[in-house]
């Protein structure tokens, strides 16, 4: 069995992505952007600098996509995990969830996500008298609900 989720263990890398995709796109960018440079102080004609820019812009493109896609995953997780908190968080302690939504920034909402039935709404309201960061929301959670569908 696999060892339980707690704070110090709850981030998880999608290797395909983290360790491959993500460094072969960015060196790429890099060689295709060193080419066009290259070429552009070696002074040659303008149109033969224009394949080199291109794969130069093609590549960069291709960086702000890698980036912008990873982005869209997560803002979507995490209003995903805000729904099912606020969610929670009216079931279980009785109250109106926006004081959840307009009053905690989303990253502390999505912190909220690894707090126990038990433990949510008080830790809910600790967090908006106290404005606690996300980390400091995780670290007061004493019995840890684990995420393992997030990466």
């Amino acid at each position: 069995m696999a060892e339980p989720q707690s704070y110090e263990n709850h981030t998880r890398l999608d290797p395909a992505f983290h360790f491959i995709g993500g460094p072969a796109t960015l060196a790429g960018a890099m060689i295709l952007i060193g080419s066009f440079v290259q070429r552009l102080l070696a002074g040659a004609p303008f149109l033969e600098l224009l394949p080199a820019l291109g794969l130069a812009l093609l590549g960069v493109g291709s960086v702000i996509g890698f980036a912008k896609i990873r982005g869209y995953a997560l803002l979507v997780q995490d209003r995903a995990i805000a729904l099912e908190v606020t969610d929670r968080y009216r079931r279980l302690g009785g109250k109106e969830p926006r004081l959840l939504t307009e009053v905690l920034e989303s990253r502390q909402v999505v912190a909220l996500r690894f707090a126990s039935d038990g433990e949510l709404v008080a830790l809910a309201d600790r967090a908006i008298a106290e404005k606690l960061a996300p980390a400091a929301i995780k670290r007061a959670i004493k019995e840890w609900r684990p995420d393992l569908r997030r990466v």
